[in-house]
């Protein structure tokens, strides 16, 4: 109600001079023993403190660290958008969830509507391929043919359900676990009835005390005609190992790899990487230099699910990412690649994405890809940039301390041809002593 209002309506002095007060203050109620006054005066100078921390940020083009004085700050700063626009020449949203300020670059719409933060589509919402865009729990139900009662479960049901799985690999500094996302049709048979009985064999994984740990679930995915995905858990090399060795045998009435529509993710946690390690990753699997090697294990060459591209000789990806969120490694992270659908994915919030590897449901094979994976990843954070050569990459699968967890991938790879620069197999190199390797050497 404006003052003409308050006046016509036979408001006192008294009441009007409330009204504005509490306009200014943000206080719905009178208090008269004068706590109106106190809130006033704390609110006033909450917004010179905050005004010169922002300003302190805009001098030292610190746009992160003003964003974060305004998300933490509990006034809210309607002039938010051109501030950051003429300070910082970037674009900001809020979230409609959340209701914090967000760069445009880190929000995305759900079900075609509204602008989201990354943290909030993780949490709350689910990315559809079939849609190639983020969808509600509410559409998500009504998308999958099958409710979650079955051996199938919705697109990203197992997201709630599956966690990290307790393994030998805990004790290692740092301690790095892998997940995995199987495509899989069925061409015989029922797939409700395939999924149960893979689940029936693989699902539950038991330690040595006896404790179980559910390691993997069955969804369904709109890029497959008649099939589904497996989804498993958090853990390292040794439990995987254990429980895949279900595809030792074959599974009557499925296939992966003689499909147009089957790739295996492998996802490795990020929670410990430099932007300076992501960035090698990235330019290892992309050199083109490096791509009979990747060819080999990827097992197919690019598609629309899993680009390749120069990132080496264009380095435009990578400035994008450390210019526009400064002194913000988990930003930065995720923008080191801005579309999904590339052969490693920078775009989740907890892990890099391995999309490269075509579908398979061979142990031997799944194995080697989740080796090829964790290799990756320490033979990338130990080297430098002039050594992330194929050369350098099978000399470290060879090295003793990295012979157990190379095995699959070393045999599957001399199986390909792919063989180091002094003329040996990479099978030669067995579980056998520092000085016996040397021999061999």
């Amino acid at each position: 109600m404006n003052l003409i209002e308050l006046r016509s309506n036979g408001a006192t002095n008294e009441y009007v001079r409330f009204c504005i007060k509490s306009n200014i203050t943000g206080n719905a109620l009178y208090h008269r023993n004068g706590g109106w006054l106190t809130n006033f005066i704390s609110n006033k100078i909450k917004n010179f403190e905050l005004g010169k921390a922002i300003a302190k940020a805009i001098r030292n083009s610190a746009s992160d660290e003003a964003m974060e004085l305004i998300n933490e700050s509990a006034i809210h700063i309607s002039e938010a958008y051109r501030l950051f626009e003429n300070a910082f020449d970037a674009n900001v949203c809020w979230c409609d969830h959340c209701r914090k300020l967000v760069y445009d670059e880190d929000c995305s719409s759900v079900d075609g509507d509204g602008s989201y933060c990354q943290h909030c589509l993780d949490e709350h919402y689910y990315w559809s391929d079939r849609e190639d865009r983020y969808v509600s729990d509410e559409y998500s139900d009504d998308y999958d043919d099958d409710s979650s009662d079955g051996a199938i479960g919705g697109y990203h049901s197992s997201k709630r359900r599956l966690n990290k799985i307790p393994s030998s690999f805990d004790s290692r500094k740092p301690a790095v676990y892998l997940g995995m996302e199987l495509e899989i049709e069925i061409r015989e048979g029922d797939r409700e009835e395939r999924a149960e009985y893979l689940l029936d064999n693989l699902s539950l994984h038991k330690t040595s005390n006896e404790q179980k740990y559910l390691y993997a679930l069955c969804e369904n995915d709109g890029s497959l005609n008649h099939g589904f995905e497996m989804v498993t858990g958090w853990t390292g090399l040794d439990v995987h190992e254990k429980q895949l060795s279900f595809f030792k045998e074959r599974f009557v009435g499925a296939r992966s790899h003689d499909t147009k529509t089957c790739g295996l993710h492998v996802h490795i946690s990020k929670a410990d990487m430099s932007v300076l390690h992501g960035t090698k990753i990235i330019e290892f699997i992309n050199d083109p230099a490096n791509r009979l090697l990747i060819k080999a294990i990827a097992r197919r060459d690019e598609s629309r699910w899993c680009a390749f591209k120069d990132k080496k000789n264009n380095q435009e990806w990578k400035k994008f990412a450390v210019k526009h969120f400064k002194n913000n490694k988990e930003h930065q992270l995720s923008n080191l690649n801005q579309d999904r659908y590339e052969a490693v994915n920078f775009q989740n919030p907890a892990t890099i994405e391995f999309r490269l590897f075509k579908g398979t449901l061979r142990f031997e094979t799944i194995m080697a890809c989740l080796q090829f994976a964790y290799a990756t990843y320490f033979f990338c954070k130990k080297s430098s940039k002039a050594k992330l050569t194929t050369e350098q990459f099978l000399e470290y699968l060879c090295q003793a301390e990295n012979l157990k967890d190379t095995k699959y991938l070393r045999e599957y790879l001399d199986q390909k041809g792919i063989v180091r620069a002094d003329g040996l197999t990479l099978g030669a190199f067995s579980l056998i002593s520092p000085d016996s390797l040397k021999e061999v050497a």
